[in-house]
């Protein structure tokens, strides 16, 4: 029927201590979703926020610094993006299963990234200054933002049947995490 092919996810977004815009919905289309090419096999709808130099239709309309993002890609696909440093950043995986060569996650799973900031030694590094603040995620690749060096990049591969993952990056209300 009509509705076969829906999903619905509602994201609740803490928005700063400063007047706020009303509650709203907004319908968009698929077709007015921008593309951006994450690597071979690797695709991703920006639903919400930029990602690799396109922004989302819906951009104008959220007060804070967020991006969600539709991620699929073929089976054995490499999935590689970056995340701003001390960030919030996680993958809801929708179907089929990812790894990071340690850990898999398969449809249902959720999974947060580190992205915390460290010098070459491993050792912690305090969060970048007001000057320094990196956008949302960027994809690495055609049309990237911003490179390694201002972001922590995080890897993942695609299992055996591909997989679908809602990608979840933004900067907590207050200033980047402090861990």
């Amino acid at each position: 029927g009509l509705w076969k092919d829906v999903e619905l996810y509602q994201l609740w977004v803490l928005l700063p201590r400063r007047p706020r815009l009303p509650p709203s919905v907004r319908v968009v289309r698929d077709g007015d979703l921008p593309r951006v090419p994450l690597g071979p096999g690797v695709e991703a709808r920006v639903l919400m926020g930029a990602l690799g130099g396109v922004e989302s239709p819906l951009v104008q309309d959220c007060e804070v610094d967020v991006g969600v993002y539709d991620v699929r890609a073929e089976p054995g696909a490499d999935i590689s993006f970056s995340a701003p440093y001390n960030s919030a950043c996680h993958a809801y995986v929708r179907r089929g299963s990812v790894t990071d060569g340690v850990d898999d996650a398969k449809g249902g799973d959720f999974i947060t990234f580190d992205t915390e900031r460290r010098d070459v030694g491993g050792a912690r590094l305090p969060p970048p200054s007001a000057h320094e603040s990196p956008p949302s995620a960027v994809a690495e690749g055609p049309g990237a933002a911003v490179g390694v060096g201002d972001a922590a990049p995080q890897a993942l591969r695609a299992g055996p049947a591909g997989a679908e993952l809602l990608l979840l990056a933004g900067r907590p209300v207050g200033g980047y995490a402090q861990r």
